[in-house]
């Protein structure tokens, strides 16, 4: 069971409440002065219009998760000057992105103690203080823009302030963004602080609005009254809608009973302190936090420990690329005392970590080695006489390879940076200039792992703290969830190193003999000062845990604390020698009862298939034969490749190949990013011009969601199958405009066979391992999720399995990287032809990303007419000529070698009749009729008219767009990610 989540409305806001030593929390919300404003809107509308406004006061108030009691409120008392913010803003430029900032100081809000040490509340002073304030808003493109088309978001902090050192503490962070229409904030998970919360006094002047407050599991569901200051009822709202908006069901609901200022008071004074927690529980939560280095989160795992009928879940995760040495007994110490608390335990193999591990191990072996892993476990657990029923085994790959766990991963990439990704493996992860980008996912699979083995809280080495950073910040985004976590300290190996399986002489086998423990023992690095003391480690995280409550004897001497032992050691009251044998003889008895467990056919079995060497993979292409083309063909794949388009690395093998089968299968994928353009057209109109010149086409036009989402989430998550079946629909209009109807079919990406199945995903791994961060940076921004679209892309494009792969030049870098990602797979490329790109009314890319320069298939013609009326097109200029460019690359392609009718008064020159672009040129720049040269607005009007005319007859012809279909494709961004 999770801790239930409490949050207070002011208006339809939520402001979360933040969790402090003894189960209280603090909820938090900004009454004005005058009238009724809550806080997050406040602090935005601050931002967006005003560096400076009037005061405001905060009611801050206690609640007691246990016995239900509020403390409080607690007007609070404000100090400094009476402007509660400053604000600056400047421009700042961190990683080639754009950003916008604004400063606000952290206003105090009060100095008091809550509670004394009996737990009752007290008006005591001291140097503590609550702030409300906000730190950067970050990144560009999330929420609304301001005047300069900068994105902003403000993320609010709550937090505690020392005066003596000048330090905050974060409790807690929510967010809102400029311009947001929908005030609905986030509720964030929890931060645990080591002190008790602040009260203040009252200002006479201030009177709170008082609230409705609602307990709530998991924030599922709330229920806001809103009061006006004479005490009645202002306005109700049920807005369990939001919660099931935000992808979470509705749960019990229970409503505290509203209180007025005296009622709080008196409540507050006559509260009882929360229960003790039993001697169970304590003896259960000490055995599981025991000899660790450090805990995040242990109010929700005491919580956890507290509840009837709750087994908290654990999982601890290793990847079986080695064997197993007596390093492991270290985890397998801490999770003994997790199984002795009661907890449930998950061992998690990690096989497909092993398996891409350099790609040095094959299925067969990491089937044999898991067999063997679970054997020694369970052999060093029962001889440690750990009960192992709550015990559990899973493999990565039954459930790391499915599409649920596959979407949710690349649903996390965006939400994380390759800067973030990096660090948060830093310590795991083998550091190189450019890593490789598998490297970059690993720490995303490790805390996503906790979703899916539907755990409570993760276990490991101080190693993997900032991968479970990452999964305390980036999991509750996508709504799943917050764990605890439980860190070991990193134990060195006998050299005085951490123990490692790579290094021989710094491990011990389990499958060691007697002799060879006792070698390695004496021969162990051991000295009386410093922390690389690997045999004084044993005893402090297996030897003595595994005897306690017991004693060890050491030199005629009991032992029942490290520190005790550990200081004779030092000082010279415990020889090496005397330390060194208890452990041989310790070791020695354990792995003579682990072999004796493991002494049977099918460990024996699993070791030798598990630990044989084998082959290195070796991915080869397989060998093309060499293709000559007779007359014939080398004509058709001249005309095939003339003009301007490029052929991607000269691979045209494919091509060549399909000439003479005198069948050609094309490729075009769109990645839905945007509005349908007139861009996307321009791939289109080759694949035509190939048909009309006999070409035997078979066509695929593939609209693929992912790419879009992956690139900055270009494409909501929310509204991918609305606006690829929109695209869809317009495409296949088009495909009967153009006349390639029987040639072309229109398919969504997940129409194919095999699209993100376990295969498809192996390989999407493959691939990630096989190429570089700095490789696969080809989109713009930050998110780790740009590294992916290539991936994505090759996938697809290997699915298809098509002779010709045709896009715009703007895909070059991602269609360079095609081939080495194919290759990496055993595969031979298509042939990619990159065609020129059609520029905006600005002159730039026609691109989704300036929706005011492009030609969108659902604008009208006057908004055409508008667009192309604005473009630049300087009078017998060609340079930058953006109507002459749609002439040449739209116009004269479709009029099939009729001429350009242009109208013009007698005055004027008359009218023209211009057969092809060459001579469109000598019209604009010098005139047939001397003195008349084309004019700008006659040429930019015979343009307007074409494309006017293309769309029209394609909406009125072939396709009937639905105006829900549309609003669904592009849904009103309320400024939070759909």
């Amino acid at each position: 069971m999770h801790l239930p989540v409490i949050v207070v409305t002011i208006g339809v806001a939520y402001a979360a409440i933040k969790q402090t030593a003894e189960s209280h929390r603090f909820l938090v919300a900004a009454p004005e002065k005058n009238g009724h404003r809550h806080l997050m809107q406040y602090y935005t509308r601050a931002t967006a219009t005003s560096p400076e406004i009037d005061r405001e006061y905060g009611v801050v108030a206690a609640f007691d998760m246990s016995s239900e009691a509020i403390f409080g409120p607690y007007i609070p008392e404000w100090v400094g000057q009476k402007q509660v913010v400053a604000t600056t803003a400047g421009i700042e430029n961190r990683d080639g992105e754009e950003y916008f900032l604004v400063q606000q100081d952290f206003q105090t809000l009060a100095q008091c103690n809550l509670l004394d040490a009996n737990g009752q509340l007290t008006q005591e002073a001291n140097d503590r203080a609550i702030h409300i304030g906000n730190r950067y808003p970050v990144l560009k493109r999330r929420g609304a823009n301001d005047n300069k088309g900068r994105k902003l978001r403000m993320l609010f902090y709550i937090g505690t302030y020392d005066n003596e050192t000048g330090e905050a503490n974060l409790i807690g962070e929510d967010y809102d963004e400029v311009g947001d229409s929908d005030p609905t904030v986030v509720v964030s998970d929890v931060t645990e602080i080591k002190y008790d919360a602040p009260m203040a006094s009252f200002e006479s002047n201030v009177t709170p609005i008082l609230l409705q407050i609602s307990i709530l599991n998991l924030g599922n569901s709330i229920l806001s009254d809103e009061y006006n200051k004479d005490d009645s009822l202002l306005e109700r709202r049920d807005v369990t809608k939001d919660a099931v908006r935000r992808g979470e069901a509705p749960n019990e609901k229970v409503v505290l009973e509203r209180r007025t200022l005296s009622g709080f008071q008196k409540m507050a004074a006559t509260e009882e302190n929360p229960p003790e927690l039993s001697e169970d529980v304590k003896r259960r939560r000490d055995l599981v936090l025991r000899n660790l280095q450090e805990a995040l989160g242990t109010d929700k795992l005491v919580k956890q420990l507290s509840t009837e009928g709750k087994v908290p879940h654990v999982y601890w995760g290793t990847a079986t690329t080695g064997r197993p040495h007596v390093g492991y007994l270290v985890p397998m110490r801490k999770i003994a005392d997790f199984l002795h608390a009661g907890l449930k335990v998950t061992i998690l193999w990690a096989d497909l970590h092993a398996f891409l591990d350099n790609m040095k191990s094959t299925w067969e072996l990491l089937e044999n080695r898991v067999i063997y892993y679970e054997n020694i476990v369970k052999s060093l657990l029962q001889s440690l006489d750990v009960p192992i029923e709550q015990l559990h085994f899973v493999r990565g790959t039954q459930y790391q390879l499915s599409k649920e766990y596959t979407f949710d991963l690349l649903r996390l990439t965006t939400q994380v940076s390759q800067r973030d990704a990096l660090k948060a493996g830093a310590e795991v992860v083998k550091q190189v200039d450019s890593p490789l980008l598998s490297g970059l996912l690993y720490p995303l699979l490790q805390a996503l792992d906790e979703q899916y083995l539907k755990v409570d809280g993760q276990f490991g080495g101080v190693d993997q703290r900032k991968i479970f950073i990452l999964a305390e910040e980036q999991l509750p985004k996508l709504k799943l969830g917050k764990r605890w976590h439980l860190m070991n300290p990193m134990v060195p190996g006998l050299t005085g190193s951490k123990m490692s399986s790579s290094e021989e002489n710094s491990k011990i086998d389990l499958l060691d003999d007697n002799s060879t423990v006792e070698r390695k023992i004496q021969g162990a690095y051991c000295p009386r000062e410093g922390d690389d003391n690997g045999v004084l480690a044993f005893y402090n995280y297996v030897l003595l845990p595994a005897f306690a409550p017991n004693a060890f004897n050491i030199g005629n001497k009991d032992y029942f604390e490290f520190s005790e032992l550990k200081t004779d050691f030092v000082e010279g009251r415990i020889s090496e020698e005397q330390l060194k044998e208890p452990l041989v003889n310790f070791l020695n008895d354990l792995l003579e009862k682990v072999q004796k467990r493991c002494d049977n056919d099918m460990v024996r079995e699993a070791v030798e298939k598990g630990y044989q060497q084998v082959p290195a993979r070796v991915v080869k292409i397989p060998e093309r034969p060499e293709i000559s083309l007779n007359e014939e063909e080398t004509k058709k794949l001249e005309n095939a490749l003339k003009g301007e388009a490029e052929v991607v690395g000269g691979e045209d093998y494919a091509l060549r190949a399909a000439l003479k089968k005198n069948k050609i299968s094309v490729l075009y994928a769109l990645h839905a990013k945007g509005k349908f353009h007139l861009g996307y057209l321009m791939p289109l109109l080759r694949i035509k011009e190939w048909a009309d010149l006999g070409l035997n086409l078979e066509i695929t036009i593939l609209v693929s969601e992912m790419e879009g989402f992956l690139d900055e989430e270009k494409l909501p998550w929310n509204a991918r199958e609305a606006r690829v079946n929109l695209f869809i629909q317009i495409l296949e209009g088009l495909v009967k405009k153009l006349g390639l109807e029987g040639k072309a079919k229109v398919l969504p990406a997940t129409a194919l066979s095999g699209y993100f199945s376990s295969d498809y995903v192996l390989d999407m791994y493959k691939l990630a391992s096989s190429v570089t961060r700095d490789e696969s940076s080809i989109c713009e921004g930050s998110a780790l999720s740009g590294s992916l679209v290539s991936l994505i892309y090759s996938l697809n494009a290997r699915l298809v399995n098509a002779d010709v792969l045709i896009s715009g030049k703007d895909e070059l870098d991602k269609n360079k990287l095609l081939i080495k990602l194919m290759a990496s797979l055993g595969c031979c490329p298509p042939t990619q032809i990159c065609v020129e790109t059609l520029s905006g009314c600005d002159g730039k890319k026609m691109t989704a990303s300036n929706p005011d320069f492009l030609l969108d298939f659902t604008d009208t013609p006057k908004q055409i007419k508008t667009k192309i009326a604005r473009s630049f097109c300087e009078p017998e200029n060609l340079t930058g000529n953006v109507a002459m460019e749609y002439s040449k690359m739209f116009v004269f392609p479709l009029l099939q070698g009729k001429a350009l009718q242009i109208s013009r008064s007698e005055e004027n020159g008359g009218n023209l009749s211009i057969q092809n672009y060459d001579s469109m040129e000598n019209e604009f720049v010098k005139g047939s009729k001397p003195g008349f040269p084309l004019h700008p607005g006659d040429l930019k009007n015979a343009v307007t008219q074409h494309i006017n005319e293309f769309f029209d007859s394609t909406k009125a012809e072939f396709v009937k767009l639905d105006p829900k279909l549309l609003t669904a494709a592009f849904p009103t961004n309320k400024g939070k990610k759909k």
